[in-house]
């Protein structure tokens, strides 16, 4: 019997990197176990392989209209050697021309998104005018084309059918996947002192230094915790548009006794931090999914986070008791002092979180993704 032919297209390949996709590569590897994957990275290293893939393509910068040609005969030439099914990890031109040549020559395109791009969404101007053209019109244009959209949550599922009128036949819902493996085990005190941490409890967050994830928030969360003098660090992973306003900030207000900012680092030197941690904080205005909020709890951190659809959709009604609204993010500190302080349902939190982010391991997603995409 002949294997089933995959191509997955994403928007950039980078061992190295800090987003989700590290999480993408180890999950491509075990797909590439079961059946024939072909990875197109539409930008990227192409120096490190993953491995068990069939093919491998990073594509070169070019000018749009190389671009453009270059993926239109790759992917046909992919579907005339039986690639079928061709799925798009966000990747808005190549759903586009995936689309077109399925459409043409048989076969499916899945286009994966989970972002409620209604937040983002400019008014028509002439100011706006690049972002119209190169962003929002092809995402349009790609959710009109593809045969279905996958993406990784019921309440996002919702948010689709309702925001754009797509039919909740079209809609999969398949969980954003995380490498569990990757974050479990570590010596805290040991940790604590390699990284030169302080003596007490550390509150970890770890995201894009932006608006959206809550980052500007984080200052007054120190504030408030400099002039309460409670017994709590916070400690930044990540970088993004606040970075520089944020150490500005800190060395304005004299904070730089409760919070730390580490700076941006690749995924896989993330467990030493979560592990070093003793609570995981997620502040964000806006939160689709909140990989994060998984990697925290497989490292055995409870979490303390503002109410968003994200962690509505990853934390369980006994995690949510430690969810707050968004007009009282203030009140982060304080429960951060209630769960340090309360041993029995510290770890009641850990072990939920456990068993909760074993639901997102590759492993399953993969068999999930065997079943509603490979239809295996």
């Amino acid at each position: 019997m002949k294997k089933q032919k995959l191509c997955y297209i994403i928007p950039r390949y980078d061992q190295k990197t800090s987003t989700h996709y590290a999480h993408i590569y180890q999950f491509l590897g075990l797909l590439g176990k079961k059946i024939d994957v072909f990875l197109y990275a539409e930008s990227g290293d192409p120096s490190v392989r993953i491995p068990h893939l069939k093919g491998f393509y990073v594509q070169p910068r070019q000018v749009l209209p190389t671009r453009i040609a270059v993926r239109l005969w790759w992917f046909l030439k992919l579907r005339l050697s039986g690639y079928r099914i061709f799925y798009c990890h966000y990747a808005e031109l190549s759903t586009i021309i995936a689309s077109l040549i399925t459409r043409v020559c048989g076969g499916k395109t899945y286009k994966w998104h989970c972002a409620q791009e209604h937040h983002y969404k400019k008014p028509w101007s002439f100011t706006h005018l690049a972002e119209k053209i190169t962003r929002e019109i092809p995402f349009s244009l790609s959710l009109r084309l593809a045969d279905f959209l996958v993406t990784c949550s019921p309440l996002l599922q919702n948010y689709y059918r309702q925001q754009f009128g797509i039919e909740q036949r079209k809609i999969i819902v398949i969980p954003a996947m995380v490498d569990i493996g990757a974050f479990q085990n570590g010596e805290k005190k040991k940790l604590k002192k390699e990284l030169h941490l302080p003596e007490k409890p550390i509150a970890l967050f770890v995201h894009r230094l932006s608006k959206r994830k809550g980052a500007d928030r984080l200052i007054e969360l120190a504030k408030q915790i400099k002039t309460r003098r409670m017994r709590i660090h916070i400690l930044v992973v990540g970088n993004g548009p606040l970075e520089s306003y944020l150490k500005s900030s800190c060395e304005r207000h004299r904070l730089r006794a409760h919070l730390t900012l580490i700076g941006g680092l690749p995924n896989l030197k993330l467990p030493q931090y979560y592990h070093a941690s003793d609570v995981f904080i997620m502040p964000s205005r806006i939160e689709e999914f909140g990989r994060v909020l998984v990697e925290a709890m497989a490292s055995g951190l409870p979490i303390v986070a503002t109410e968003t659809l994200g962690a509505k959709a990853v934390l369980t009604r006994k995690q949510q008791q430690f969810m707050v609204s968004q007009k009282n993010y203030l009140r982060i500190p304080e429960l951060i002092k209630e769960l340090i302080r309360d041993k029995n349902l510290y770890r009641e939190l850990i072990n939920e979180g456990t068993l909760r982010a074993g639901r997102f391991s590759t492993n399953k997603v993969a068999t999930e993704f065997m079943k509603n995409i490979i239809k295996i």
